[in-house]
């Protein structure tokens, strides 16, 4: 990973491709960013303060409400970011794609190198899991304990 980064604001404009807008702004894709909030709070497996969940994406409350507006499945109460569908059978439809969202942006999101067992502790997950996801992504990889991003 290259310098800071915080999650400011999602691409939600014609230039939304699901991906990084890394060429204009740096932006994430709000269906990639809200995918992957969702994801990651299923993985929770209960309801977080909006602070837990600003924390763990290293971006701001306005963030996590944009993407709670976009995603159906997702929904501020309050201080909490509330999961309103079935939380196990989204659960069980999680799958490699899913965990590699959720680890793109969780690490690429950080000020600093991400390490495969911080994420197990943040994602609830087994390190051999994410490890696996990574494998699946194609602009992802694992170098010893540590992330790497070769692009998107």
């Amino acid at each position: 990973m290259t310098g800071p980064m915080v999650i400011t604001g999602l691409e939600t404009g014609a230039d939304d491709d699901g991906f990084w807008n890394i060429e204009n702004g740096g932006r994430v894709s709000i269906k990639l960013f809200s995918r992957a909030l969702a994801a990651w709070l299923v993985l929770q497996g209960r309801d977080v303060s909006v602070a837990e969940a600003r924390s763990a994406f290293n971006t701001t409350g306005f963030v996590i409400g944009q993407a709670a507006s976009y995603r159906r499945s997702l929904d501020v109460r309050g201080d909490k970011l509330c999961f309103v569908l079935d939380r196990q059978k989204a659960k069980e439809a999680i799958d490699a794609s899913m965990l590699a969202s959720v680890v793109q942006v969780i690490s690429f999101a950080q000020n600093d190198t991400v390490r495969l067992g911080q994420l197990s502790v943040l994602m609830m997950v087994s390190r051999e899991l994410i490890e696996a996801a990574i494998c699946e992504h194609p602009y992802m990889s694992v170098q010893g304990d540590e992330i790497i991003h070769d692009g998107e």
